[in-house]
């Protein structure tokens, strides 16, 4: 019966090793969220609005390098919409991570709040009540500050479903009284899926379960 038990125990812990698949994205636009409402910023570099300095803007979130930042300074509901790339509805999220800025620490976002979109998303006005909602107030994984320039570590949540579009933005930040805007290095869009040798191995530690339990 131990070998049984370890066995069955080895099979779950196989089961749930997973593998972080990057994915492509395109037409990434930088904005905010007010009243139920996602609007596009602008990059005027404006104090207290939905702006940006020029080269801080929404597409550095997402272009691979760390060493530079999106930062928006409305603050609070602030963050980005995307499109799949190619524009189809074959993007299936499951997991984020997300780099803190290279300075400033108060202005590191601490939750996240994220919409699927079945279309490829316009850069116009986007009333959220049309698009899914996938999570909500989520962990951004910087509650706990791992220092300028470095990511979270992986954050998931429960989504099966390729959208054309997603709208991802910040609700916190670390210290709102503090902070003159949001800022964050790299966001990592991934989809998480077994290891290749996971579920054969699984399997194999499953049949030696039940042979042992005859």
């Amino acid at each position: 019966m131990k070998t049984a038990l370890i066995s069955a125990a080895f099979a779950t812990a196989l089961v749930t090793t997973v593998s972080a698949v990057n994915l492509s994205l395109t037409n990434v636009s930088g904005g905010a969220v007010s009243s139920g409402t996602y609007t596009v910023g602008t990059n005027t570099g404006t104090a207290n609005a939905n702006s940006w300095p020029n080269a801080e803007g929404p597409a550095f979130a997402t272009n691979g390098l760390q060493t530079d930042k999106y930062l928006n300074f409305l603050k609070i509901d602030t963050g980005i919409a995307v499109n799949a790339n190619g524009g189809s509805a074959s993007l299936i999220l499951n997991g984020l991570t997300f780099s803190a800025g290279n300075d400033a620490p108060e202005r590191d976002p601490l939750t996240f709040t994220l919409y699927g979109s079945s279309t490829p998303l316009a850069s116009g006005p986007i009333v959220l009540s049309t698009l899914t909602l996938i999570v909500a107030n989520a962990a951004t994984g910087l509650a706990t500050d791992p220092g300028r320039n470095t990511f979270s570590s992986l954050q998931t949540f429960a989504n099966n479903t390729a959208y054309a579009g997603y709208v991802l933005y910040f609700p916190t930040v670390r210290n709102a009284a503090g902070a003159n805007s949001m800022q964050v290095g790299e966001i990592t869009f991934s989809n998480n899926i077994p290891e290749p040798g996971t579920v054969a191995l699984s399997g194999l530690a499953f049949l030696g379960f039940l042979r042992r339990r005859r």
